[in-house]
């Protein structure tokens, strides 16, 4: 009851060297200070890196909505792309909207590009613009219904 929900953010880990990564890892520990505090999450567990998938893609799903929410992704690519028709014009128009969520929002290019993508609003001629910013295998927020 005297101790209160700590981050402690590792400075030279790789997501968190840069802003973006910072606040994106700073959300995502947010998630698990809300939704695990009960016990979900035991420091045994986290330092051994034994957290469940599934508590983990929550986390990200988390992070990513609440650093740009995915209607405002969605809503943003759509009025971009309207009157976009030849592809290498959309890929461009794709990599711009990108830079600029990230930059309104804080967010990562990687992060802005999964809002996107799920957003569902994505044409499969689209993909491989996306794919660009896309560093991790899998996609850390698909399948979660928050």
């Amino acid at each position: 009851s005297k101790h209160t929900p700590t981050i402690f953010l590792n400075s030279v880990g790789p997501r968190s060297q840069q802003e973006k990564g910072r606040r994106s890892t700073l959300a995502h520990e947010m998630c698990h200070i809300l939704v695990d505090l009960d016990g979900a999450l035991p420091v045994a567990e986290v330092l051994g890196g034994n957290v469940p998938r599934s508590i983990e893609k929550r986390a990200n799903a988390f992070a990513a909505e609440f650093l740009l929410p995915r209607s405002e992704a969605s809503a943003y690519i759509e009025k971009a792309l309207e009157f976009v028709c030849q592809q290498d014009e959309r890929n461009a128009t794709i990599e711009r909207a990108i830079g600029d969520l990230a930059d309104k929002y804080g967010a990562s290019h990687e992060t802005v590009a999964w809002q996107m993508l799920n957003s569902h609003f994505v044409e499969q001629s689209d993909q491989p613009a996306y794919g660009k910013k896309l560093k991790s295998l899998l996609d850390p927020f698909d399948t979660f219904a928050y």
